[in-house]
C-alpha cells in the first residue's frame, strides 16, 4: 500500500474524533499517521502538541516541536515554544 498524501487530512479527523472521545492513545497514532503521509501538516503537529500540553508531557511536547521544526523551520512561533523549553 502506497502513502497517499491526499488523506493525511482523514487522519487528522479521525484523530481529533478520538482526542474529544478521550481515547488519546487512538488519537496519538492517527495523527502520527498522518504526519508520516505528509510531514508539512502544521494542524497534526498542533493537534499532538496539544495532547501532549494536556497530559502534562513536557518531553512529548518539546519532541513534537523539534519534529515539526524539522520540516519547518521557519515557523517563529513554534521556535519561541521551544524555547521555552530550553530554559533551565
Amino acid at each position: 500500500m502506497s502513502l497517499d498524501p491526499s488523506r493525511a487530512g482523514l487522519h487528522i479527523n479521525l484523530g481529533n474524533a478520538y482526542r474529544e472521545a478521550g481515547q488519546t492513545d487512538k488519537a496519538i497514532t492517527e495523527l502520527e499517521r498522518a504526519i508520516q503521509l505528509d510531514p508539512s501538516l502544521e494542524s497534526a503537529y498542533r493537534s499532538l502538541g496539544e495532547i501532549f500540553a494536556e497530559a502534562k508531557d513536557g518531553n512529548g511536547l518539546r519532541a513534537i516541536y523539534l519534529r515539526y521544526l524539522l520540516f519547518m523551520p521557519q515557523n517563529f512561533e513554534a521556535r519561541k515554544e521551544l524555547g521555552h523549553f530550553s530554559s533551565p
